[in-house]
């Protein structure tokens, strides 16, 4: 992990320490970056290489991984299925650097937000 990088997680963890209703607070930064994030892939004069290291992703990449720690934590089934197949897309765009992918991420996002919403 890069230095910029853990300085990012540490951020967001310290950032996290503080709120009373974690898992909603992470949700909602978790969205604030896929949208900010998708808004810079609509951009063609960006490469999806760079923007696969740029802060925003790493940031997504960041607050998914707690998110899905923190949904662990309280033992949350809700929306499983969901919440794995927008990991999964977010994995396979890092992987594959398939930038059609991308469009995909929010609208994964927002079923897996109604799921749990619901409560499944």
């Amino acid at each position: 992990m890069s230095d910029r990088a853990a300085f990012l997680r540490s951020a967001l963890r310290d950032r996290l320490e503080t709120q009373p209703d974690r898992l909603g607070w992470l949700r909602e930064q978790l969205e604030n970056y896929v949208e900010r994030w998708l808004g810079f892939t609509a951009d063609p004069s960006l490469s999806i290489k760079g923007l696969l290291r740029d802060d925003f992703f790493i940031m997504l990449s960041v607050a998914t991984e707690l998110y899905g720690a923190e949904r662990e934590n309280i033992d949350s089934r809700v929306g499983d299925r969901e919440w794995r197949q927008f990991v999964e897309t977010l994995r396979r765009i890092e992987k594959t650097k398939d930038r059609s992918l991308a469009a995909e991420l929010l609208p994964m996002f927002r079923r897996y937000q109604a799921v749990h919403a619901s409560g499944g």
